[in-house]
């Protein structure tokens, strides 16, 4: 597996110009009505990037690249079906997984946040752990949080999936635990710091041997 940084504040208006000039034009047209500028950059680089590795990945031309979505909103590329991927970004940060199994990553920067209120979201198991804890608190929140997201990308259901239908590993690293996990295979979850001041959580089949590469930072 292989987990791919991008930090947008590397990242110059001439340079953003010219992601955009090889954006198709309805994808530029629904970032171009995203008000706020960060998240419009953190979606050019996202794009840009996402058919630069796959250029180089399938030794394809870039126009040729063909990229698809499920109803649920999760990318595939059609060139190849059996190379796996998943786009997570937060604040400065974009992140691409490729795996050869299916993935799902998440990255979030870890603001402050009340934490009563988005506790009940979580399973008994994880909110006795996380009220449990006398400190790190926020740490320990996020790597969670991330976990739960990373593994809803992974199923490709994204939040349509209920958030009391599993549990996540309460380490960094571990196996999912679902309702019916005795009849279900369980992916793994890999949650790592970034930055110390973002989490980044990673589930897919195989989480052990993950190269992280930073392309601009």
């Amino acid at each position: 597996m292989e987990i791919f940084l991008i930090n947008i504040d590397e990242i110059s208006a001439n340079e953003f110009k010219k992601m955009q000039d090889s954006i198709e034009e309805t994808i530029l047209k629904e970032i171009s009505a995203i008000k706020v500028k960060q998240e419009r950059n953190r979606r050019i680089a996202s794009s840009y990037f996402l058919k630069v590795l796959l250029r180089d990945k399938l030794n394809i031309p870039f126009e040729r690249i063909e990229i698809a979505e499920n109803q649920y909103g999760k990318k595939k590329c059609l060139n190849d079906v059996n190379l796996h991927f998943n786009i997570s970004h937060s604040g400065k940060w974009v992140a691409i997984a490729f795996s050869n199994y299916p993935v799902g990553i998440d990255i979030e920067e870890m603001l402050e946040i009340e934490f009563k209120e988005v506790i009940p979201f979580f399973t008994y198991e994880e909110q006795a752990y996380l009220n449990s804890l006398k400190e790190d608190k926020k740490f320990s929140f996020y790597r969670m949080w991330t976990a739960k997201e990373s593994y809803m990308k992974y199923t490709g259901l994204g939040f349509n999936l209920d958030l009391n239908s599993f549990s996540v590993p309460l380490q960094e690293s571990g196996k999912v635990k679902t309702k019916n996990f005795m009849t279900k295979e369980r992916p793994l979850i890999s949650s790592f710091l970034l930055d110390e001041n973002y989490y980044i959580s990673v589930c897919s089949d195989q989480v052990n041997n993950k190269d992280v590469i930073f392309i601009n930072n």
